[in-house]
């Protein structure tokens, strides 16, 4: 593929030692093309790298552009599809917390059914679900649960 040695040329800025007006010049080393698109490189009859055939560089080049254009338009393209998917990953993800937190609730309210009268570590009995307008937050429950005579829920029972 083009691409990949094209991306191993290295662009200069150099003077010819022949020129009187040191004029600033922009081109490539024709030994360093050479090592990359032999077919590229002017020689002379002893084998020696003269010159780069810029004008086979050029066409080279334009053909690259449609070819970077196109990859440029799928990652654009890739790039506005991606919100929609991150959105449609955590809608999956708040469903799955809502049918979780269903199913911990039911085995909550089974749990606490069951075994009402026990005192071990666990979640008290302001903290199940169906109080929902009196539960603390899980970091107050665990602290309330430990310090106080409300009855709770053993972990064991709850999964």
């Amino acid at each position: 593929m083009a691409s990949s040695g094209l991306m191993k040329l290295r662009p200069v800025v150099f003077r010819y030692r022949s020129d009187p007006s040191r004029q600033r010049q922009y081109g490539l080393i024709a030994e360093e093309v050479a090592r990359v698109y032999p077919e590229l490189v002017d020689y002379d009859n002893a084998g020696k790298s003269l010159t780069v055939s810029y004008l086979e560089l050029n066409a080279m080049l334009l053909n690259e552009l449609p070819k970077q254009a196109r990859e440029n338009k799928e990652l654009s393209q890739e790039n506005r599809e991606l919100p929609a998917e991150v959105e449609q990953v955590r809608a999956e993800q708040a469903r799955e917390r809502a049918s979780f937190d269903q199913r911990l609730a039911t085995l909550e309210q089974s749990a606490w059914a069951s075994k009402p009268d026990a005192r071990l570590s666990g979640r008290c009995q302001n903290c199940l679900p169906s109080n929902s307008a009196t539960r603390p937050s899980d970091m107050n429950c665990r602290y309330l649960c430990q310090f106080s005579s409300v009855i709770v829920v053993p972990e064991a029972m709850l999964g």
